[in-house]
Order: structure tokens, then C-alpha cells, then sequence
């Protein structure tokens, strides 16, 4: 079934067959929307409110803006992959024990950003995950809460001060950190 142009209602469940094709934005503003199967959306995709959840893996490989909302699962390999760009520049987002894998550049330029219940950040080989001064916020403690560096992470735009906070983070081999302006506060255990 095509949900191209959609808003995504609240009990939806997006099993495999489910496509767009880019002739509108599909929405999830509000309710929970349930990923069942293994799905590709390769239209525009906005997230501005409303819980994204399922243990199916949902791949974005069109335009993605992510505003407010929760995209969470239960930190057994529940995906999220994003493969033409996402832009955050507004709002409260919560990433819940799901991973979300970025495979192209991101720009973050507002909003906050909780990450909680075991969840995942991976920023693959040649992605630029491009931000202000922002702060991504570990909102609990006893669970082990990743951001995965494969690429490039960059702070750009202003003086102040960026905080990323979690209980790993994982510089892997290749992979940059850069401030063009500012400063970068990395809080939590640190490997490479």
C-alpha cells in the first residue's frame, strides 16, 4: 500500500509492501505507529510528534525531518537508517532503545535530543553529522546508551558550547571529530 502525501495515524502499522514514492511528505505527528516488517520509504519523511516503535527495521531513503517525538524499541536490534539526509531544527526528540543509523549527512541546528533505554546512534564511514550548539542528553543511568562515530562529527555556526552525553562513545578508526567554532563537551566513557 502506497502512503505517499500521508499523515500516518495513530495504530498504523507499516508492514513490508507498505511504500511512497515521493509525491508528498508521509507524516507521523501523532500517536504510535508500529514498523512490523523490514520497510523502505523512499519518499520525503516528518516526524513531528507521536512514537515510531516495532521490531521491524524502517529504512528512509528520502529527505528525513525529525522535530519532536519519540522513535523508540526494546535494544534488540530494532533500526531506524536514514540514506538521504535528516534535519533537526526544532523540538524535542527521544531515541529509545532503537538504533538509529545514519548512512548520509545530518544537520542538527535546534532542539533537544534524549537518548535513553540502550539506544544507538551510528554515524556510518562517510556521513557528516553537522551540529550547533545543541545538547543530546543520556536520560538514565542504568542502561548503556551508544553513539557509534564511523564518520565525521562536526560542530559548526557559533561560539558556544556543544554537549554530547552518553554512557559510550565509540571513535572508530578513520573517523573525525571537528569544531569549526566552539566547543565540543563529550560526556561519558570514551574508546577508540
Amino acid at each position: 500500500a502506497s502512503i505517499d502525501g500521508q499523515s500516518i495515524t495513530a495504530g498504523s502499522q507499516l508492514r513490508a509492501g507498505t511504500t511512497s514514492a515521493g509525491v508528498g511528505p508521509v507524516r507521523l505527528l501523532n500517536g504510535t505507529v508500529s514498523v512490523v516488517d523490514a520497510v523502505t520509504l523512499t519518499g520525503a519523511f516528518t516526524q513531528q510528534g507521536g512514537t515510531l516503535d516495532g521490531p521491524g527495521t524502517l529504512t528512509l531513503a528520502g529527505p528525513v525531518v525529525w522535530n519532536a517525538g519519540t522513535q523508540q524499541g526494546t535494544g534488540q536490534g530494532e533500526r531506524t537508517i536514514v540514506t538521504d539526509g535528516l534535519e533537526m531544527t526544532s523540538g524535542t526528540r527521544v531515541l529509545s532503545g532503537r538504533t538509529l543509523m545514519l548512512a548520509s549527512d545530518t544537520q542538527w541546528t535546534g532542539g533537544n535530543w534524549q537518548i535513553r533505554g540502550g539506544a544507538t546512534i551510528v554515524n556510518q564511514p562517510g556521513a557528516v553529522f553537522a551540529f550547533t550548539n545543541t545538547w543530546l542528553d543520556d536520560t538514565d543511568a542504568n542502561m548503556t546508551d551508544t553513539l557509534i562515530n564511523e564518520g565525521t562529527l562536526r560542530k559548526n555556526a557559533s561560539t558556544g558550547t556543544a554537549q554530547l552525553e552518553f554512557d559510550l562513545f565509540d571513535l572508530r578508526a578513520g573517523a573525525r571529530i571537528e569544531s569549526l567554532m566552539g566547543t565540543v563537551d563529550i560526556l561519558g566513557s570514551c574508546t577508540s
